[in-house]
């Protein structure tokens, strides 16, 4: 049995930890920075956060483990609103195929649902795009060499309020 919950201090350093498993997507600078825009700076902003619609960040625990995690921001550049991004979304290693990335999708999904979010982003790479698209998530655009020769962004976006 797993269960989600919003993301304490405690957390971090493990979130990190199945991060950092995964080099070629969560490069350490990326994960260990401190600085606006890094892993451990969101981490600690969705911590600290007062405003929770700007900032949330989730947990999934299994007998009692950190397995998973997931955190979105509010676009604040869109200024009609209602849009997000998904900044982060990590399984531990050893549970990839176990749907458990799925169902912390569905989870934002629905808590984005109920304060009637419009759009959700996110940015990956060409090994990881099709576990989106099966989620229902649609090709935006792919920046070709964004990580390098022959590593391309592939930029998605699901429909989450308006389109009913």
């Amino acid at each position: 049995m797993f269960l989600i919950r919003e993301i304490k201090k405690e957390d971090i350093n493990k979130i990190c930890e199945i991060m950092l498993a995964f080099p070629d997507f969560y490069p350490e600078f990326y994960v260990n920075s401190t600085k606006r825009g890094g892993i451990k700076w969101l981490l600690k902003y969705a911590v600290q956060s007062k405003d929770k619609y700007d900032v949330k960040s989730y947990v999934m625990k299994k007998d009692g483990q950190i397995i998973g995690h997931i955190a979105y921001l509010k676009d604040i550049c869109c200024f009609q609103g209602g849009i997000y991004d998904i900044r982060a979304l990590a399984v531990d290693a050893n549970e990839i195929g176990s749907g458990y990335g799925k169902i912390l999708l569905n989870h934002i999904k629905n808590e984005l649902k109920k304060i009637k979010a419009r759009m959700l982003f996110l940015q990956t790479d060409k090994e990881s795009y099709k576990f989106y698209l099966r989620q229902g998530y649609i090709l935006e655009h792919i920046i070709k060499n964004y990580w390098g020769k022959d590593s391309d962004r592939y930029i998605l976006k699901l429909q989450i309020h308006g389109a009913d």
